[in-house]
């Protein structure tokens, strides 16, 4: 065979599976949104953009005071629970600032230990590839598994769990046990760098895609948004997270279930300092991203068209800031910076947030934080526990990051990573899979009896 004919029969099986993809695609989106609900979800349609309206003026004119916070005394003396007034507003606006979780020291001796890390590891790399990294591929120093340990830590995660309601006491999930997603860590130098547009993380298209996943959302495809509880933890565990893995090679798809996602500052930094922004709220602009690819320019049910603005198979972005394709949600007005923070604050934010950082970072001096999410116990999440241990053993690179293999090494041979003596509690060591969990703790529902006895018996035969 010619090179010409060669090039012809690739075009032609590209064309084809094109096609197909385009037929898949239509054919879900006439599955949604069912006939009997056609008049409901028009109607709530043109609810929801003139309440997102509505709430672009309140952020506006709030600016990055619109983002609650509480201190973490506050959380110690209300028995670590969050206190109603912030839980409210978190619910509600889908992020909040812990104030003083760690010590300031011990921020300070973490963000040192890690530049030395990096300073004695010369083939250690990050993103963005040319020029000055800001994120770093680093999974297991001894920072990380540290913080991620560390007793106010996970102190806080059983208190922000709580924020999510359950109502299935049967369900296999544990809010109170995490599993360790060995994410990376962001030492940003001023000036302009590759950054992240507005956003949602935890899948694309699968919001869409997935049965179980869609199933969280079914208010709203019902025309009921109003009604969306975006709290609920019932649901959605069982969502997959990422139908095309290995599909995509960017880092930017995660295989396992976040509940929140959060970071805790090692620096101080401000908006415009190459932080975080946000979006502060969950019901009008999830509803609005979701429901936006069944209209057209006008308002009207469009069935004919198999694009899902933003959503591209195998990515976790969502291109939300492109004013051609999410005109409602102003992007310049509705979205801001974080108030200052300091050594020791946590950032946290809703699964379902949308969130951006800067283009630019302004300071003076590095912007720094570690990533640690909010992931609980639940079947989804086993097979992330079981390559968080042999990781965390070896040194090896998580199974989501695997794509930095073509820029750099793992930790595998450097001695001063991350041991088993650095994690700090019992619970810390359960979340990577180095003890049993406890199935006999007081107060527990059998579901996570249920689920701790399936994750004992996955990595330990017991």
């Amino acid at each position: 065979m010619n090179t010409t004919e060669t090039v012809s029969s690739t075009q032609k099986l590209t064309l084809r599976a094109s096609s197909l993809s385009e037929r898949k695609f239509l054919d879900l989106k006439n599955r949604i949104i069912k006939p009997e609900n056609y008049e409901a979800v028009k109607k709530s349609w043109k609810r929801l953009l003139e309440g997102l309206a509505e709430k672009t003026q309140e952020i506006e004119r709030a600016g990055s005071s619109y983002i609650p916070e509480v201190s973490w005394s506050d959380i110690e003396s209300n028995g670590y629970t969050i206190p109603k007034e912030p839980a409210s507003l978190f619910n509600e606006r889908g992020c909040l600032i812990i104030r003083d979780l760690i010590e300031d020291d011990m921020c300070t001796q973490w963000r040192e230990e890690t530049k030395q890390y990096i300073k004695h590891h010369p083939g250690i790399t990050g993103s963005p590839h040319s020029g000055v990294a800001s994120n770093w591929y680093i999974h297991w120093s001894k920072a990380q598994v540290e913080a991620r340990s560390h007793p106010r830590m996970i102190q806080l995660m059983k208190a922000v769990g709580a924020l999510y309601r359950n109502n299935n006491p049967d369900a296999l999930l544990d809010m109170d046990s995490q599993v360790v997603y060995a994410d990376r860590l962001r030492i940003r130098y001023p000036g302009r760098d590759v950054t992240l547009p507005l956003h949602l993380d935890s899948s694309s298209i699968e919001r869409w895609e997935d049965d179980n996943y869609r199933d969280v959302y079914r208010e709203i495809f019902e025309g009921r948004w109003e009604d969306w509880d975006p709290n609920l933890i019932d649901r959605r565990p069982q969502g997959t997270q990422d139908l095309y893995q290995g599909m995509s090679s960017n880092g930017s798809t995660s295989s396992v279930f976040r509940a929140f996602q959060g970071w805790l500052a090692l620096s101080d930094a401000k908006a415009g300092e190459g932080t975080i922004r946000f979006l502060p709220d969950l019901k009008y602009a999830l509803a609005y991203i979701l429901l936006r690819p069944f209209f057209d320019q006008n308002g009207e049910l469009d069935f004919s068209s198999s694009n899902f603005p933003g959503a591209t198979p195998g990515s976790g972005q969502f291109l939300a800031h492109d004013q051609d394709l999410f005109p409602h949600l102003n992007h310049e007005k509705s979205v801001v910076g974080i108030p200052y923070v300091r050594p020791g604050d946590f950032v946290l934010w809703h699964a379902d947030l949308l969130h951006e950082v800067d283009k630019e970072h302004k300071g003076s001096k590095e912007s720094s934080v570690l990533y640690v999410a909010h992931t609980p116990l639940c079947p989804y999440n086993i097979e992330t526990l079981q390559d968080s241990k042999a990781c965390f053993n070896t040194g090896k690179k998580p199974r989501d990051f695997t794509f930095e293999y073509k820029y750099g090494p793992d930790e595998s041979m450097f001695e001063d990573r991350g041991m088993k003596g650095n994690v700090l509690t019992q619970e810390g060591l359960q979340s990577l899979g180095l003890v049993p969990f406890n199935t006999e703790e007081d107060g527990l529902t059998p579901g996570q009896v249920a689920v701790r006895k399936l994750a004992n018996k996955t990595i330990f035969g017991i």
